[in-house]
């Protein structure tokens, strides 16, 4: 077990949690440009190449899709990232489980495509699935806590707005 690689993934952890408790899709794409820098680094340690493939074109994606302006190119950057994620997994296929980063990474370009907080968050909670499901495969423990609490994040960020539709009804 590369601890290094581990103790960079429990990093990505305490960042990824933030994400989803941003009020602005700006500062969700900011949050989660850190945090994919940090899983980059962690799945290339635990040598899962199809997963560091793959979050290194999300760095791009998160690169582009901050600036408010590139909204606008939405149309043409959510299929575009979709086919470079699918193009780094077969790059670096290891077996059946080496989708599963792709299948996360369209789900969440689609969702970082979107200017609604509510789309943002529920694409990332079905990307989150599919990333657990890989995780359980390659025995990433930091990606298995990460995604059960940004599960977690995810469904606390709805209970409270929840909250505060019913404050305001």
């Amino acid at each position: 077990m590369n601890y290094i690689g581990q103790a960079i993934g429990i990093l990505a952890i305490a960042v990824s949690f933030l994400i989803y408790q941003q009020k602005s899709r700006g500062r969700m794409v900011a949050v989660k440009l850190v945090t994919d820098f940090l899983w980059v680094a962690h799945h290339l340690l635990i040598l899962s190449y199809p997963a560091a493939a793959t979050t290194s074109v999300s760095v791009l994606r998160e690169l582009l899709f901050l600036p408010e302006k590139s909204m606008k190119y939405r149309r043409v950057l959510v299929p575009l990232f979709s086919v470079f994620f699918i193009g780094a997994a077969l790059a670096a296929w290891k077996d059946v489980f080496s989708i599963f980063p792709a299948i996360a990474s369209c789900l969440t370009t689609v969702a970082f495509g979107s200017k609604r907080i509510k789309m943002i968050r529920i694409f990332t909670l079905c990307a989150s699935v599919s990333m657990m499901t890989y995780a359980v495969h390659y025995l990433s423990v930091p990606t298995m806590i990460n995604e059960t609490l940004v599960q977690g994040s995810i469904i606390i960020a709805f209970i409270r707005e929840g909250k505060k539709i019913k404050e305001t009804a």
